[in-house]
């Protein structure tokens, strides 16, 4: 993890709090006042990043990892362990202790900052099986947890589990054998005697845990500025990856779009559809996703849609040509009576030329189901 925080610079103020920000299953409500950091910099952390605005000259930063680890002990263990573990790290200068807040214990750990300006504290609690802690840091030698951080603390929750969801289908839909030859030669012949399509990719796999889309078309038109040949080469590369949460409600799905070559920006939308249906038309519109054929869902959303919940377009991302971005979207609460639901996320160019029939038929969905099957 980084301690530079660039993500200072680039603010925006907290406005969840009447349904508060998620870490996991521990749930927080950050004060207005509290600003997040850059959403590429907590994905880069793979934290929530709060910022509380102070007097010039000093600074109070919380940080709070995503992702707590599962314990490989008992509670009890896991505190004597942890202690040993920041004294081999701090030595004489940590401060170890309890903190009882919201009524709920915290063990504790004040430190000098890495930065050697201030002080950091350091806060973990246990929480069915894992670890969660919340690490601040003051550029003034505070003697206390700052009051603002203990209020945060203590409206930590963990709520008591909702009907439990699970990711059922996770994949890529892409053309494949004859129907990739068809649309590229529609591409070549939208092209026409300006030039010639050359070569064409297009798949999927895993990288890094994220589930990514590649796709390129090369060749050239013929320019007489472009040299002794007549030929000015082009290329369209570009790249969709996503990584999704376990459960539709919670967390967030992060987001990756590169626009690597091309003429036109890219764009990518995600929308999330909601099936308030019986099972059977459901199944069937599973297996023909299976087939990598998306049209018997968006069928489905309009037979059976949730009363009051019709698909959302959750965010809207465009790179330009040579740019890759990065984003974190976070899920809202499904409809109660869904039964279903579903992520589709689909590049678009944003041009009328190269690509733009190829990317019609790609995409990636993601499919939760409730643990209880649909009936």
């Amino acid at each position: 993890m980084k301690f530079l925080w660039p993500w200072l610079a680039a603010l925006v103020v907290v406005s969840a709090r009447a349904d508060g920000l998620y870490v996991d299953g521990m749930r927080l409500y950050p004060e207005p006042t509290w600003q997040r950091g850059d959403p590429e910099q907590e994905a880069e952390d793979d934290s929530l990043l709060l910022t509380w605005p102070v007097p010039e000259g000093v600074s109070l930063r919380v940080m709070v990892p995503r992702s707590p680890p599962l314990l490989k002990s008992d509670a009890g263990t896991f505190h004597r362990n942890l202690a040993r573990k920041w004294i081999a790290q701090f030595g004489k200068a940590a401060r170890i202790g309890w903190l009882e807040i919201g009524g709920r214990r915290w063990q504790s750990c004040r430190h000098p900052s890495r930065s050697g300006e201030g002080v950091a504290y350091q806060v973990v609690t246990v929480h069915a099986g894992r670890a969660y802690s919340v690490l601040a840091i003051v550029s003034t030698d505070a003697e206390r947890l700052p009051g603002v951080v203990h209020e945060l603390l203590a409206g930590v929750e963990f709520p008591a589990p909702e009907p439990a969801w699970r990711q059922t289908l996770n994949l890529a839909i892409l053309p494949r054998g004859e129907t990739l030859q068809t649309l590229v030669r529609a591409e070549a012949e939208a092209l026409g005697a300006r030039g010639m399509l050359l070569g064409h990719e297009v798949d999927s796999r895993d990288v890094g845990g994220m589930r990514t889309l590649r796709w390129s078309l090369d060749g050239f038109r013929w320019d007489v500025s472009a040299g002794p040949d007549g030929r000015r080469p082009f290329e369209l590369r570009g790249r969709l990856a996503a990584r999704a949460p376990a459960a539709p409600d919670r967390g967030v799905l992060r987001l990756e779009l590169g626009a690597q070559a091309g003429e036109s920006p890219l764009r990518v939308q995600v929308s999330r559809y909601a099936y308030c249906g019986p099972a059977a038309p459901w199944r069937e519109a599973l297996a023909a996703l299976r087939r990598e054929d998306g049209a018997d869902l968006h069928r489905l959303a309009r037979a059976y849609p949730c009363a009051g919940a019709g698909p959302a377009l959750l965010a809207s991302m465009e790179a330009a040509p040579g740019q890759t971005l990065h984003q974190d979207v976070p899920l809202p609460a499904l409809p109660a009576q869904a039964t279903a639901c579903w992520l589709e996320l689909r590049p678009v160019s944003r041009g009328d030329g190269l690509g733009v029939m190829l990317l019609e038929h790609v995409g990636l969905y993601v499919v939760y189901e409730p643990e209880a099957p649909v009936t």
